[in-house]
């Protein structure tokens, strides 16, 4: 299965990507994979691609920027075919994609989806059911929420912020297993929530998201980067 995403607006493909991967996990148990440059293998994408399993269990791989790569270009060129034929499911992320390359995914029996009109949506919404997310380790939840937000053009600084908020709860109720809602300034709700979540982190994970997620801001406004993609990156990777 082998679709194409392709497009300037970020929140939209994001928003056409989300109905793919849902409907595709409810079909069978899917474990979902983000290729960039820096750990894309021709070899291992065909390897992928052959894979039939036995248990319902499939891959979810989306190859972001990868097809006008100058370094891999050519080798994933080769192998559409493969993909699209494939039982698990593969989505090419581009920023364009020429008439070239539409004919060629489209004879390889791809599907093409067109992202280039940037929709203006009202901003009221919450964004904390990220954070309750996070707390159930529900990747592909928490990455559905925040597609969501991306669409609603929820600035990159809030989710950031919530998340942030959220794991230095985790950690400091993990440190001071006798602090009360009160002494951590949270309503008992909350409290109650994160208190339940405890027992799905140990401390240096905690520690590794609290340092992922600061890094992830850190090196976006260093670099000029999209601080939504780096966000994304991170709960695909972390959560």
């Amino acid at each position: 299965m082998l679709y194409a995403i392709y497009g300037n607006d970020t929140a939209r493909k994001t928003r056409e990507l989300a109905p793919i991967v849902f409907g595709f996990s409810k079909k069978k148990s899917a474990d979902l994979e983000e290729i960039t440059e820096s750990n894309y293998s021709g070899l291992r994408l065909k390897e992928i691609a052959s894979q039939v399993s036995l248990f319902g269990d499939s891959k979810i791989i989306v190859l972001d920027g990868i097809l006008y790569s100058s370094e891999y270009s050519v080798s994933l060129r080769e192998i559409l075919g493969v993909l699209a034929k494939s039982e698990n499911c593969f989505i090419l992320r581009e920023e364009k994609l020429l008439k070239a390359e539409t004919t060629l995914v489209e004879k390889a029996g791809g599907n093409i989806i067109p992202c280039e009109t940037k929709f203006e949506k009202p901003r009221e919404w919450n964004v904390f059911p990220l954070a309750d997310a996070v707390l159930q380790k529900d990747r592909i939840g928490a990455w559905r929420i925040f597609c969501e937000a991306m669409e609603r053009d929820i600035p990159a600084e809030e989710i950031h912020g919530v998340l942030l908020w959220q794991l230095k709860m985790l950690v400091l109720m993990k440190k001071y297993p006798s602090a009360s809602a009160g002494t951590l300034g949270i309503s008992p709700y909350v409290f109650s929530k994160t208190k339940n979540a405890l027992s799905k982190f140990d401390m240096p994970t905690l520690e590794s998201m609290t340092d992922g997620l600061m890094n992830a801001l850190y090196k976006t406004r260093k670099e000029s980067g999209d601080t939504m993609i780096a966000l994304e990156q991170y709960l695909l990777a972390q959560v």
